[in-house]
């Protein structure tokens, strides 16, 4: 055993900045300083320590201009740091429109096991910011050599996307609110053990996220009107291929529901009509999802620049809209041959039931947050703890804390998850036994329709 107990203290954290010409917005890089492993995490330490080195030279010699917006770095430890700041320094997290937060990146792909992972933000705070990552790493899939080498012939690097999960990107919690990807490899072989040492590296992947990091980083520092009416179209482009995979996943999943169903006829055809429903409002939601990141284009902007790029950011919302209604009839066409071709007794997606007494009570609830960030369940009351545990048997939504704005109901909350489809969904019964002990706990307050 180890004799120790907590105790009030500082968190000491690295922050420095290559200033910009406009002061009051930043775009941060984030690493983790106190991880004792070469690859975790003095890899992502040290290549934001080359990016801003290498940013610098280039400045001082005249091939780049000073930044428009200043970029931050911060080293942190992983989680803590970020919510003290956001705590204790609310005006310095306020100025960061963008953060990226560079994990552990630097593993030879071959050794650990590893494939480079970048991490859209979560559904609850849509960003133009993914979508220039999504162009950004289309880019770096389309060449085989580190950036500004072209001579070098390096094995193939593997990247992939994957969905929002807890790092330091929990700053896109929108009771915080800034929108944040990151970068990660994982997995690794070494992870967390006495072995993650230099052996493990690859200058090649250094190169390669040190120069994505880089990128990233200028490339949101400087946009202005051109870019955002750029940005605009990669954002229709982008949600438009979002919601031509959305409807067609669900579609699939529609049909093979069907197919590998046991039930009876009548239980089919009813989980069928509801799926069918389900399957417009998908497509919907994520359509809805995307004209907030169009919207967020607007704090590239200012009010002189707002009226211009007007008609670009309307032409990009349209095209969604488009886009989604060619969708929903496809949607209703495919499910519609389907039934017939299965000779089920259903022609159309199924109404909408009447609310049930629990659905009308979860609608006349609008939870807000009373703590922001991450909610550590440790520091609650015991009884508190058990009561939400009670309530939370069966599984939660993943990011259901992350929907509670104060301005929707709880019954909303309950629609949006499931829509967004991360983790179990809650009925709204158990959604107000849930939000009932976050209340009693501290964490939610009500408000009441």
């Amino acid at each position: 055993f180890v004799d120790a107990e907590p105790y009030d203290g500082d968190h000491e954290m690295v922050s420095a900045c290559i200033k910009g010409t406009r002061e009051d917005q930043e775009v941060a890089l984030v690493a983790h300083l106190y991880e004792p492993g070469c690859n975790d995490n003095a890899s992502g330490v040290a290549a934001l320590l080359e990016a801003v080195r290498a940013i610098n030279v280039l400045i001082k010699a005249g091939k780049l201009k000073r930044p428009y917006r200043t970029i931050r770095v911060w080293l942190v430890h992983e989680f803590q740091s970020l919510m003290a700041l956001c705590h204790e320094r609310p005006e310095a997290t306020a100025r960061v429109i963008a953060a990226g937060n560079v994990d552990f990146i630097g593993q030879d792909q071959a050794l650990c096991g590893s494939q480079l992972m970048y991490q859209t933000g979560p559904d609850a705070l849509p960003s133009f910011i993914d979508h220039v990552t999504l162009s950004l790493m289309d880019y770096f899939h389309s060449t085989l050599h580190t950036w500004g080498n072209a001579d070098s012939r390096e094995a193939f690097f593997a990247a992939v996307q994957t969905p929002f999960w807890y790092n330091d990107n929990f700053i896109s919690d929108p009771s915080i609110g800034i929108p944040s990807v990151a970068f990660i490899q994982w997995p690794d072989s070494f992870y967390h053990t006495d072995h993650d040492t230099p052996d493990k590296l690859s200058v090649d992947s250094m190169a390669r996220v040190t120069a994505l990091a880089a990128t990233w980083a200028l490339q949101i520092a400087n946009a202005r009107l051109p870019e955002a009416l750029d940005y605009a179209e990669m954002v229709a482009d982008y949600g438009s291929e979002a919601i031509k995979r959305a409807a067609e996943k669900r579609i699939d999943t529609v049909i093979k529901s069907v197919e590998q169903a046991s039930d009876g006829l009548a239980q089919v055809e009813t989980a069928f009509a509801e799926a069918w429903r389900e399957t417009h409002e998908k497509v919907d939601y994520v359509r809805d999802r995307h004209l907030e990141a169009v919207a967020s284009l607007r704090v590239l902007l200012n009010e002189k620049e707002m009226p211009k790029a007007a008609s670009a950011m309307e032409a990009a919302s349209d095209l969604l809209y488009s886009t989604a209604e060619i969708w929903q009839t496809r949607v209703h066409r495919r499910l519609a041959a389907f039934a017939k071709a299965r000779k089920l007794g259903v022609e159309g997606p199924a109404e909408k039931t009447p609310p049930t007494r629990a659905e009308k009570r979860a609608a006349e609830i609008i939870p807000y947050r009373k703590i922001k960030g991450i909610v550590s369940h440790d520091e609650l009351p015991a009884d508190a703890k058990k009561a939400i545990e009670r309530a939370s048997k069966g599984g939660l939504p993943r990011l259901i804390l992350f929907w509670v704005d104060g301005k929707r109901s709880l019954l909303d909350i309950c629609t949006l998850t499931r829509l967004e489809g991360d983790g179990p969904p809650i009925d709204a019964a158990r959604a107000i036994k849930w939000a009932g002990a976050m209340k009693d706990a501290g964490v939610l307050g009500f408000r009441e329709e």
